[in-house]
C-alpha cells in the first residue's frame, strides 16, 4: 500500500555550510565512533526490513528514507534526547539504542518529545529532533503493540494532539493518521476491569476532551 506520508523522513537537508577543519574532524571521529557501534548490525538488519516495506515505492521516496535514517543513526540528537530526559548528553550508542531500539520506558522519550514546545527560531535541534522521532515511530515503532501500549500509558495520546499544531502538513498528517489507528480500537472496549485498562480509558478520554 503507498503510505502518502512518508517522506517525513526527509527532513532538514537543505542547508549546508563549508564545514571547518575542527568541524570536519569532529564529523570524521563520530562517525568512526557510529561505525564501531554495537547497533551497527541491528540497524543493518532493521533497514533491510525497513527498505523491503518500501518495494513498490519511488525511487527518491525510498532513497531519501534510507538517506535519512542513517544520518539519524549517525548523528542522534545526543544533547537533545538528555534535554527532554532531563540528564547530561546521551552517549552515541544510548542515543541510537532510544531511537531505533526503545525500551518500555523510553516511550516516555516519545511522549514527552512530541508534546514539547519547540518554536524554530529557538529551538530549531530541539524540533528537528522531534521530528525525526515522530518519523521513526511514525514508520517502526506504531507497529509494536507493547511499545504503543506504554506509549499511551505515558500520555502519548495527547502528545499526539499536540503535533497536530505544528506547522508541517506531513507531521500533522501522521499524528492524525496514528490517533486514528490508536484510538478506534478504544471506542468499543467494555469497561475496564483492572487499573491498566482504567488508565488507557482515562488517557482516551483526555485525549477526545483536547481535541
Amino acid at each position: 500500500p503507498l503510505h502518502p506520508t512518508r517522506p517525513c523522513f526527509i527532513l532538514a537537508h537543505t542547508q549546508h555550510c563549508c564545514p571547518t577543519a575542527p568541524a570536519m574532524a569532529a564529523e570524521e571521529a563520530a562517525a568512526a565512533s557510529s561505525e564501531a557501534s554495537r547497533w551497527r548490525q541491528p540497524f543493518e538488519a532493521a533497514m533491510r526490513r525497513i527498505l523491503a516495506d518500501y518495494q513498490g515505492t519511488e525511487a527518491q521516496v525510498r532513497e531519501g528514507m534510507e538517506k535519512g535514517m542513517r544520518s539519524l543513526f549517525e548523528k542522534p540528537y545526543q544533547v537533545e534526547i538528555g534535554l527532554v530526559r532531563s540528564e547530561a548528553p546521551l552517549t552515541l550508542e544510548e542515543a541510537q539504542r532510544v531511537i531505533f531500539f526503545p525500551r518500555l520506558s523510553d516511550m516516555q522519550v516519545y511522549a514527552k518529545a512530541f508534546a514539547r514546545e519547540t518554536p524554530e527560531k529557538t529551538a530549531r535541534r530541539e524540533q528537528l529532533m522531534k521530528f525525526k522521532l515522530m518519523s521513526v515511530f511514525y514508520t517502526v515503532h506504531r507497529h509494536d503493540g507493547a511499545l504503543v501500549d506504554r506509549f499511551m500509558h505515558f500520555g502519548g495520546l495527547r502528545s499526539l494532539v499536540a503535533l497536530l499544531g505544528e506547522e508541517h502538513p506531513v507531521i500533522q498528517s501522521q499524528a492524525m493518521e496514528l490517533l486514528t489507528d490508536f484510538l478506534q480500537p478504544q471506542m468499543t472496549l467494555p469497561p475496564a476491569t483492572s487499573s491498566r485498562q482504567a488508565h488507557i480509558q482515562h488517557e482516551v478520554y483526555t485525549c477526545l476532551k483536547s481535541t
